[in-house]
C-alpha cells in the first residue's frame, strides 16, 4: 500500500512538473514575442511619432520638418497607413521653395534617398500625394475611406483637394466603390454645402478620369435629382452633370426646365392657393448652363437643339440664359464651327435686333 502511495505521488510530481516547464517555456515565449513586437514598432514608428510631433509644436518650418519624418517613416514602413496620410497630407510644394533647396539636398544625401531635389519637388505634385493618400486608404480602408470623403476634402489647399480627389477616383477604380458612393451620396444630401460642394467636384472628376465611369456617375446624379428633400442637392447635381458635360443627360435636364415638379400632398391639401411645383428658377437656370456645357463637349447633342428652341420662344423666363449659352458654344467649340453654324448664328443675330431690358453681349 505504501508502495502504491510513493509511486503516485512519484508520477503526480512528474506531471507537475512537466506543466511547469510547459508553463513557462509559453510564458517566455510571450515575453520575448511581446519585446520583440515592442521594439520593433518603436523603431518602425519613431519617425511617425516624431513627424506628429512637429506638426502639433510651435517650431520654425515645422511642416517641412515634419515631413521629413513622414519620409522617413514611410520609407522604413512602406504600408504604414497613418504616414502615407500624413505625408500625403502635408507634402505641399510650398515646401520646397528655392531657398530651401540647400537644405533638402543636404537632407537627401543624409537619408540616403536616390532622388534628386526635382524629383523630391515633383511628389508633392497632387498625383503623387494622391498615391500616398490612396495607399492609406489600401492599408485601413474602413477608417480613410470615411476620413478622405468628410475631411481631407474640406481643406481649404486646392492642391490637396485635388489629391483627395486622385485618392478617390484610386478608390473607384480599385477599391470598394460601393462604398465610396455611398459616401458621396451622403454627403451630397447633406445640408452642409461645402460637403455638397466637395462631393460634386468629385463625382465629376470620377467620371471626367475615364469614359467608362461617367455612365455610372451620371446615373447616380440622375436619381439625386429627384432628390426632393433638399433643393440645394438637385442643383449641385445639375452643376456636376453640366461639368461632366455628358449626352446622357440632356432629356433629364430638359426636363426640369419644361416639367412641373408635383408639391408635396400636404402642401396640395392644406395650402393649395401657395403650390409652387416648378424648380426654382436657380436651378433651370443652371440647367440651361448645363445644356451649354454638353453642347460644347458635344456639338452633335440634342442640347443645341433645346437651346435655340428656347430662344425662340419669346415667352420663356430662360430666354437670356438660352442666348447666352448659344454664344458661348459658338464661340468655344471647335466641333459647331466645322459644321454649318448658320441657323445658330442667324438665330443670334435677330436677337441683337431685339429690344430687351438686359444687356445681351453676342461674339461671333
Amino acid at each position: 500500500m505504501r508502495h502504491r502511495q510513493v509511486q503516485t505521488s512519484t508520477v503526480v510530481l512528474g506531471l507537475n512538473l512537466i506543466e511547469s516547464i510547459r508553463l513557462y517555456i509559453h510564458l517566455l515565449g510571450s515575453i520575448v514575442l511581446a519585446s520583440f513586437v515592442l521594439t520593433g514598432c518603436s523603431s518602425q514608428n519613431e519617425y511617425l511619432s516624431k513627424g506628429k510631433e512637429l506638426v502639433k509644436s510651435d517650431k520654425r518650418r515645422k511642416e517641412e520638418r515634419a515631413v521629413r519624418q513622414f519620409f522617413m517613416a514611410v520609407k522604413t514602413e512602406p504600408n504604414n497607413a497613418e504616414a502615407n496620410y500624413l505625408l500625403g497630407y502635408y507634402n505641399s510644394p510650398g515646401l520646397y521653395a528655392a531657398n530651401r533647396r540647400a537644405d533638402w539636398e543636404s537632407w537627401l544625401n543624409d537619408g540616403q534617398f536616390n532622388w534628386s531635389f526635382d524629383e523630391l519637388k515633383d511628389r508633392s505634385g497632387f498625383k503623387t500625394r494622391g498615391e500616398y493618400l490612396f495607399k492609406s486608404y489600401q492599408q485601413k480602408p474602413g477608417k480613410y475611406l470615411e476620413i478622405l470623403v468628410f475631411e481631407t476634402l474640406r481643406t481649404q489647399s486646392d492642391e490637396l483637394q485635388k489629391a483627395a480627389q486622385e485618392a478617390l477616383v484610386r478608390v473607384f477604380e480599385k477599391g470598394n466603390k460601393d462604398k465610396l458612393l455611398a459616401y458621396l451620396r451622403k454627403a451630397m444630401k447633406s445640408k452642409d454645402n461645402r460637403d455638397r460642394h466637395d462631393a460634386q467636384w468629385t463625382l465629376s472628376a470620377i467620371a471626367r478620369s475615364n469614359l467608362q465611369h461617367s455612365s455610372q456617375i451620371v446615373k447616380e446624379l440622375k436619381s439625386l435629382l429627384k432628390y426632393r428633400r433638399r433643393m440645394e442637392t438637385r442643383l449641385n447635381a445639375v452643376k456636376a452633370l453640366g461639368d461632366i458635360g455628358s449626352s446622357e443627360a440632356v432629356l433629364e435636364l430638359i426636363e426640369i426646365i419644361n416639367t412641373r415638379r408635383p408639391a408635396p400632398i400636404w402642401q396640395q391639401v392644406f395650402s393649395p392657393g401657395n403650390v409652387r411645383d416648378q424648380e426654382p428658377a436657380e436651378i433651370r437656370q443652371l440647367a440651361v448652363v448645363a445644356l451649354a456645357q454638353i453642347g460644347i463637349e458635344n456639338a452633335e447633342s440634342a442640347a443645341i437643339e433645346k437651346l435655340i428652341g428656347i430662344v425662340k420662344n419669346k415667352g420663356s423666363s430662360l430666354r437670356v440664359d438660352a442666348i447666352e449659352a448659344l454664344t458661348k458654344i459658338v464661340s468655344t467649340s471647335e466641333a459647331l464651327a466645322r459644321k454649318d453654324a448658320t441657323q445658330v448664328k442667324s438665330i443670334l443675330l435677330e436677337v441683337l435686333r431685339e429690344e430687351v431690358r438686359r444687356e445681351i453681349t453676342v461674339n461671333l
